[in-house]
């Protein structure tokens, strides 16, 4: 079941879900993406989606799985992305033939994504996906501070009051 573009949701098994739209000027595709925090690559598509917008393939890859034991083939393109209102253009993704999308760390990394989770088995409590850098380092430093110091003082642009971490 295809949910609103930039929505993060668990699905009935657990697993942490991010929804998008993959878009070109003929139209907009939503697409649903296991977060895969194992995966070397930043996001990996289907080729049934990659193919529903105008994406060329730019090179051939040989892509090794399974601890090296096998290995697929893949192609490189670059598409354009929405999780809400942040709009990525001409994202490198990696095409297979598969049947799941999957984000990988890489594509929190390479676009200055920030995620804050927040869940109960089956239930998402919370969650939060942005670019914006002063937000994220504002509950960054939250969590440095609970997490590290069992205390919620945190103070806007000062670093943490307990160890003096900037958190930049």
């Amino acid at each position: 079941m295809k949910q609103e573009s930039g929505k993060l949701i668990i699905d009935k098994n657990g697993k942490l879900i991010l929804t998008g739209e993959i878009f070109d000027k003929h139209g907009y595709y939503p697409f649903d993406a296991f977060i895969d925090t194992g995966s070397s690559f930043g996001l990996v598509m289907t080729e049934e989606l990659a193919n529903a917008v105008c994406s060329e393939p730019i090179e051939e890859i040989n892509i090794s799985i399974g601890g090296g034991s096998s290995s697929i083939m893949g192609q490189k393109r670059k598409v354009n992305l929405r999780f809400g209102k942040m709009i990525l253009y001409n994202y490198d993704i990696t095409v297979i033939n598969g049947t799941n999308n999957l984000i990988g760390i890489p594509f929190f990394q390479n676009a200055n994504i920030f995620m804050c989770v927040d869940f109960k088995k089956d239930i998402t409590v919370g969650g939060l996906v942005t670019n914006d850098r002063r937000l994220a380092r504002a509950i960054g430093k939250v969590a440095h501070c609970i997490t590290l110091h069992k205390t919620d003082i945190t103070r806007s642009n000062e670093p943490c009051p307990i160890c003096g971490e900037k958190g930049e």
